[in-house]
């Protein structure tokens, strides 16, 4: 006799698939291996249960046949291993059927009485407020009360004032008060930044004819200075601590092509005194840095 293996046999392959399509994998690895190795359990121990009970059917059959008969019952066998757990049924559904009603319980046990209010009154609850009831008629009206004190005035009763007169004709000016005393000194105030934009260079004064008169030079200032000084030597019978006038000219500088606008690019700020019979002093300053020769002029004052 061929074995059937026993009808509806659950068939877990399509576990198998619906896990493959799922994003366990990619996001926790360890419980799609966990999920699939108890796939492969169930499937495994499917087919040894029917192995097994194939293996006993063939055993059966191959007893040699014998008279019918009733033998002494068998020592019971060992208990099988626990089987596994099964996917959870479909829910059932929701009965439209009310179930009975439950016994009325037991009456509890009875409270503890409470506290005795301050009056030594057993606590009663209080019942539920009361509707408001209608309003009362108005009362009678009450007796005028004696009059109230006269106002006070020290001259006449009070009278309603008349319109206001024309405005007089203003007063003669008041002569003048003593002067006050002086206030305390106030505090020096901060004193305000250094600026460094150089002013319009001064206009010459106005001189007799032969008493102004500015001496020509040229001086080298150097390359990549914006201040310094310099001196105008060789000269004779000058006073000492005298005042300088040194300015910037619009004379030709030979070196610069005849040049006379160094004034446009580079203005320079000087002034001068004499240090002894033979020497002047000039200190300069200018904004940007300066390169090579300058034309100047310089007088002494008287």
């Amino acid at each position: 006799m061929t074995f059937k293996p026993p009808a509806q046999q659950p068939d877990f392959s399509s576990l198998f698939t619906s896990l493959a399509q799922t994003k366990a994998k990619q996001n926790d690895e360890a419980m799609f291996q966990t999920i699939k190795l108890l796939i492969e359990w169930i499937s495994q121990f499917q087919q040894i249960v029917v192995k097994k009970l194939k293996d006993d059917e063939d055993t059966i059959a191959g007893l040699p046949s014998g008279a019918s008969g009733f033998g002494p019952p068998g020592a019971d066998g060992n208990d099988g291993e626990d089987g596994s757990i099964g996917p959870p049924g479909p829910a059932g559904a929701a009965s439209t059927i009310a179930g009975p009603t439950g016994a009325q319980g037991n009456s509890g046990p009875p409270g503890i009485d409470g506290f005795d209010s301050e009056y030594n009154e057993p606590y009663v609850f209080p019942g539920p407020k009361g509707d408001t009831g209608t309003s009362g008629a108005a009362g009678a009206r009450g007796a005028d009360g004696p009059p109230g004190l006269d106002g006070y005035c020290e001259c006449e009763p009070y009278i309603i004032p008349g319109p206001v007169g024309l405005t007089g004709a203003t007063g003669a000016t008041g002569a003048t008060g003593p002067a006050g005393s002086s206030g305390p000194m106030g505090m020096d105030g901060e004193d305000g930044q250094d600026s460094f934009i150089p002013g319009p260079q001064g206009v010459a004064g106005s001189a007799s004819a032969g008493s102004f008169a500015l001496t020509n030079f040229t001086q080298d200032l150097g390359a990549g200075d914006s201040a310094g000084n310099f001196d105008i030597t060789g000269l004779a019978g000058l006073t000492v601590d005298k005042n300088v006038l040194v300015v910037q000219t619009a004379q030709k500088i030979a070196s610069k092509g005849d040049a006379r606008d160094e004034f446009e690019m580079n203005p320079i700020l000087t002034t001068g005194y004499v240090v002894d019979a033979a020497t002047i002093r000039v200190y300069w300053n200018c904004d940007d840095i300066v390169v090579g020769i300058y034309a100047f002029a310089y007088m002494v004052s008287g």
